[in-house]
C-alpha cells in the first residue's frame, strides 16, 4: 500500500503545471491503496493526470495503459515525453521480443500503452505476467476510453473473459482503473460487468452537461451550405484517416493546430484525445451507435471555457437502438433535458440551451430594428448616391450580423446576410426600391427572416426620399458652395452609425452581464476563426478552424 506524499499538490505543480482537483488526488489515493475505481470527466487533462500522477509520486512504479485509440496512445507518449516520463507503446507483436520484456520488467518505462489487441492475445507479452519483478512495479491497469468496452465485443468477443484472464494472471492488489469521457448509467453498467468490477467499485464522477455548447438539430441542410460561398478557401483543406502515413498524419495535425488547414476531414482516427480547445462547432452527420457517442463528439467543441460551441446533430429517417438517443432526436421540449436525463446530471438553466428552447427565430427579435437613422449619409449627386445606397447597405449588413447572426453563430460573417455581388446591384438600383418584393426584383435574395427583407426596404425607400429631398435643396445652393456640402459616402455612414452603434454595444454588455447568472454560458469568441468537427457515424469528419473568415470592405 502506497501513501499519498504531503507534497504531492507541489509535486504536481512543478511537473505538470496544474493544480489537481480533489476528485482526482482520491482517484490516485485508491491507486496507490490498490483498489479499483472508475474516473469520468469530459476533460482529457483531467483523466490523463488520474494514472500519470502516480508516476512521480512513487518510485518504482509502472501503469499499464490499455486504450483501442492508436493516434491517442501516441499523443500521449509524446506528452509524458515532455514532462521526462519514459514510456513504451506496444503495438504490434513481432516488436516484442525478449529484450523488450526485459526492460519492461526492469521499470524502464514507467508506463506501457497497448491495444487490447496485443494485451489479450499477444503470446509473446504472456511470460511478462509471472516475471516478478515486474509484478511487483505494477501498480495499475488503466483502461482508457472505457466506454469503448462494449463495442470491443464485436471484434473481441468475451471481453468479458479476456479481463476476467487478465486479473487472474496480475497480482490482487494491482488497481484497476477505467477512464471515459461519458458514461451514462447502461454503459456505465456493462463497464462494470465487462471489467468485472465489485458493484461497490467507487466511481468519481465529473459533471458531463457542458453549458457553454449550444445543442441543434437542423430542420434542413440549407443555411450554412448555401450562405458560403463555394470557392471559400479550397486549399486550406486536408483529409485524414487511419491509412496515412504517420508522418503525413503529424503534417496535416500540425498545420491544423497552426489554423494552416481550415478544414480537416477525418475517420474516427482523429476521434481521440488531440488537445485542440478552440472548437467552435461540432457536427455529427446521420445518428452514432449511442447517447455516449453523440455526447462525447459534442463535448469536443468549446474546450476553452470562454468559448461559446455548437453541437449540430444531423439525422434523416435512420433509427437507433438506443432508447435516449432516439428520445433526444424526437423531444419537442429541451434537448438538454433529455442529455442530463440521460447522465444523471442536475438540470440548469442555460441563456443558449438548444433549438427547442432558443430558436433561431428567437434571435431575430432580441435586439431592435435597425433604423435609417442609423446607417444614413446623404450625398448629392446621383454618383454619389449610388455609392452612398451601396455603403448604407454594407452598414447595415454589418449590424444585422452582429445583431442576429453571430450572438448564435460565432462563424457567420456579413457575407452570410448579403454578398458583395447582392450590395453592388441593389445599390446601383436603390432607386428602383419601393417596397419589400422590389428588392427581390433587383437581386436573387432569401433572407432568413422577412423581417430583414422589410428592415432593409424601410432604410432603402427612406434614403431615396432623403436623396430626393438633398437633390433638391442642392438646387438651391450656388454652385460654388456645392463641393463644400459633400462629405464622403463611408465617412459620413461613421459619423452618424458610430454614436448609435456603440451605446447598442455599451448596453448589450451590460445586459449579459445583468443576465449572466441565468446564461452561465460563454460568449463568442469573434476574434479569430474557430474550428468545428463534423462525425459521421462511425467516420470523423474534423472541420476544424472557421471555413471563412471576415472580409471586410475597406
Amino acid at each position: 500500500m502506497l501513501i499519498i506524499p504531503e507534497d504531492t499538490v507541489k509535486r504536481c505543480q512543478d511537473v505538470f503545471k496544474v493544480v489537481p482537483k480533489n476528485l482526482q488526488l482520491k482517484a490516485v489515493e485508491h491507486i496507490g491503496q490498490g483498489q479499483d475505481c472508475i474516473f469520468i470527466s469530459d476533460c482529457d487533462r483531467e483523466r490523463t493526470l488520474v494514472y500519470v500522477l502516480p508516476l512521480v509520486l512513487w518510485s518504482d512504479c509502472v501503469v499499464v495503459v490499455i486504450s483501442p485509440l492508436k493516434t491517442s496512445i501516441q499523443e500521449q507518449q509524446q506528452k509524458l515525453q515532455d514532462f521526462g516520463i519514459n514510456s513504451i507503446f506496444l503495438d504490434k507483436e513481432q516488436s516484442i521480443g525478449s529484450n523488450t520484456l526485459d526492460e519492461l520488467a526492469d521499470g524502464t518505462f514507467a508506463a506501457v500503452f497497448s491495444t487490447p489487441e496485443i494485451i489479450f492475445h499477444a503470446s509473446r507479452l504472456r511470460p511478462l505476467w509471472n516475471r516478478t519483478t515486474w509484478r511487483r512495479r505494477l501498480k495499475a491497469v488503466v483502461l482508457d476510453e472505457a466506454h469503448c468496452i462494449s463495442t470491443w465485443g464485436s471484434p473481441f468477443r468475451e471481453v468479458d473473459d479476456y479481463i476476467g484472464d487478465l486479473r487472474s494472471w496480475i497480482p490482487p492488489s494491482v488497481a484497476f482503473v477505467a477512464l471515459s469521457t461519458t458514461l451514462p448509467p447502461r454503459t456505465l453498467e456493462d463497464v462494470k460487468s465487462c471489467a468485472r468490477f465489485k458493484p461497490g467499485v467507487t466511481v468519481f464522477g465529473v459533471r458531463s452537461d457542458r453549458a457553454n455548447i449550444r445543442l441543434e438539430i437542423p430542420g434542413k441542410l440549407m443555411s450554412i451550405c448555401e450562405l458560403w460561398p463555394p470557392d471559400v478557401n479550397k486549399r486550406k483543406i486536408a483529409v485524414y484517416h487511419d491509412y496515412m502515413a504517420k508522418s503525413n498524419q503529424k503534417i496535416i495535425l500540425d498545420a491544423f493546430e497552426r489554423d494552416e488547414i481550415l478544414l480537416l476531414l477525418s475517420t474516427e482516427a482523429h476521434e481521440t484525445d488531440y488537445d485542440v480547445n478552440d472548437v467552435a462547432r461540432v457536427v455529427q452527420f446521420k445518428c452514432p451507435a449511442t447517447i455516449s457517442c453523440l455526447v462525447q463528439r459534442f463535448g469536443r467543441a468549446a474546450r476553452n471555457p470562454k468559448l461559446q460551441g455548437l453541437g449540430i446533430l444531423l439525422t434523416g429517417t435512420e433509427s437507433t437502438t438506443d432508447p435516449h438517443l432516439t428520445q433526444y432526436i424526437t423531444t419537442k421540449e429541451c434537448r438538454r433535458k433529455v442529455l442530463n436525463a440521460a447522465f444523471d446530471n442536475e438540470d440548469r438553466s442555460n441563456g443558449n440551451c438548444c433549438d427547442l428552447c432558443h430558436p433561431l427565430s428567437e434571435t431575430f427579435h432580441l435586439r431592435p430594428d435597425v433604423t435609417f437613422k442609423e446607417v444614413q449619409a446623404v450625398d448629392q449627386s446621383v454618383d454619389q448616391a449610388v455609392d452612398q445606397a451601396k455603403e448604407v447597405i454594407r452598414t447595415w449588413r454589418s449590424m444585422v450580423c452582429k445583431r442576429d447572426y453571430i450572438p448564435l453563430y460565432s462563424f457567420f460573417t456579413e457575407d452570410c446576410v448579403m454578398t458583395d455581388n447582392m450590395v453592388e446591384r441593389l445599390g446601383e438600383r436603390v432607386a428602383e426600391v419601393t417596397t419589400p418584393e422590389s428588392i427581390q426584383s433587383i437581386i436573387t435574395w432569401m433572407p432568413l427572416k422577412k423581417r430583414l427583407l422589410e428592415e432593409l426596404a424601410s432604410i432603402l425607400i427612406r434614403l431615396n426620399e432623403e436623396t430626393m429631398q438633398s437633390q433638391h435643396q442642392a438646387e438651391q445652393i450656388p454652385p460654388q458652395h456645392q463641393a463644400e456640402q459633400i462629405i464622403p459616402p463611408q465617412r459620413q455612414a461613421e459619423q452618424i452609425m458610430q454614436p448609435q452603434y456603440q451605446a447598442e454595444l455599451i448596453n448589450d454588455n451590460q445586459d449579459e452581464a445583468d443576465n449572466s447568472h441565468h446564461a452561465q454560458v460563454a460568449q463568442p469568441l469573434r476574434s479569430k476563426p474557430k474550428p468545428t468537427i463534423v462525425f459521421k457515424n462511425s467516420t470523423a469528419i474534423d472541420i476544424s478552424k472557421q471555413i471563412n473568415k471576415r472580409r471586410r470592405k475597406k
